[in-house]
C-alpha cells in the first residue's frame, strides 16, 4: 500500500471513533451524494471552500464529514455543469483534500457505488492545455472499509459549460469492521508540492484545480438466487393467469353448447 493510500485510510479510521458513537441513536442510511443537502451557500454563480473546521460533524454538508487532507471547494448552482442538480464537490481547494460517509451495510452483502466524475477545467474554464489547469489527469482514490479503487478523468478540451462527466462504478463486499456499517472515503491524488518551499502549491502551479464529484449512489446487489426466485414467481404467476384464462375459456364454451 502506497504512503498516500496508508495516510488515508489511518485518518479514515481515526474519524470513526465518535461517528460510531453519534449513531448508535439510529439507522444511517447513505445519503446526499449529489451535494445538494447543505448549510453552504455559495453564490449561485461562485465556490465555497471549507476543510478541517467540518471534521466532526455537524458538516455542513449533510451525511459527509472533511476526512483530511488540504480542503475541498464547495461548487455553486451556476459556477459550471454538474452531473445532476445544482451542486458538485472539487476534492481540491488549495490542495488535495478527501470526504467520507459512515451508513449502514449487512456485512458479507454486496453493494453497487456510483459516482460522477469531472475535473476542474483550470482557471480560463476552456480547459486549454497550459500550467492554469494542471494536472490535465485528475485522479481520485476511493476507498471503502477494506476494498481501495483509482480513477482518472483527462480535461482538455473540457469547458465550464460541457464537463464530460464520466460515471464510475464498482462493487464491494461489506465487511464487519464497524458494527454494520461501511465508510465510503473519496480523496483527491493530485496534491502539487512547489519544490521551492515543499508546500501546497495552487495557482502558481495548478495545484488547485483537482478532480470533481457529483451524483454519488450506493445499492444493494441483490444476490443471484434471489433474482432466479423472483423470476421463477414471475413466471409461475403468468402460468397461473394463462391457467385461469383457458379454464374461464372452457366454461364459457360449455354453457354456449348446453345453450
Amino acid at each position: 500500500m502506497s504512503s498516500v493510500r496508508r495516510r488515508l485510510v489511518s485518518i479514515g479510521i481515526a474519524l470513526l471513533a465518535p461517528l460510531l458513537g453519534a449513531s448508535t441513536s439510529g439507522a444511517l442510511p447513505f445519503r446526499n451524494g449529489g451535494f445538494e443537502e447543505a448549510t453552504l451557500y455559495p453564490d449561485p454563480d461562485g465556490t465555497y471552500r471549507f476543510g478541517s473546521m467540518f471534521v466532526l460533524p455537524p458538516s455542513p454538508l449533510v451525511g459527509w464529514v472533511f476526512a483530511g487532507g488540504g480542503d475541498l471547494e464547495y461548487i455553486g448552482a451556476d459556477y459550471w455543469q454538474h452531473a445532476e442538480g445544482n451542486h458538485s464537490l472539487e476534492l481540491n481547494g488549495l490542495s488535495a483534500g478527501s470526504i467520507s460517509q459512515l451508513f449502514d451495510t449487512t456485512p458479507g452483502a454486496t453493494y453497487r457505488v456510483t459516482f460522477a466524475m469531472s475535473g476542474h477545467p483550470g482557471e480560463d474554464g476552456l480547459g486549454a492545455p497550459n500550467t492554469v489547469g494542471r494536472p490535465l489527469s485528475k485522479n481520485v482514490y476511493v476507498a471503502v472499509d477494506n476494498h481501495f479503487f483509482e480513477f482518472s478523468f483527462g480535461t482538455v478540451g473540457i469547458t465550464f459549460d460541457e464537463m464530460g462527466w464520466v460515471e464510475h462504478s464498482f462493487e464491494f463486499v461489506a465487511a464487519d469492521f464497524y458494527g454494520g456499517m461501511s465508510q465510503l472515503l473519496f480523496a483527491s491524488m493530485d496534491q502539487i508540492l512547489d519544490p521551492r518551499s515543499s508546500i501546497p502549491a495552487c495557482r502558481t502551479l495548478g495545484g488547485c484545480y483537482g478532480p470533481v464529484i457529483d451524483n454519488v449512489r450506493v445499492a444493494l446487489v441483490p444476490e443471484p438466487s434471489l433474482l432466479g426466485g423472483v423470476a421463477l414467481a414471475a413466471l409461475s404467476a403468468l402460468r397461473t393467469r394463462a391457467g385461469s384464462a383457458r379454464c374461464a375459456r372452457t366454461s364459457r364454451r360449455g354453457r354456449a353448447s348446453r345453450a
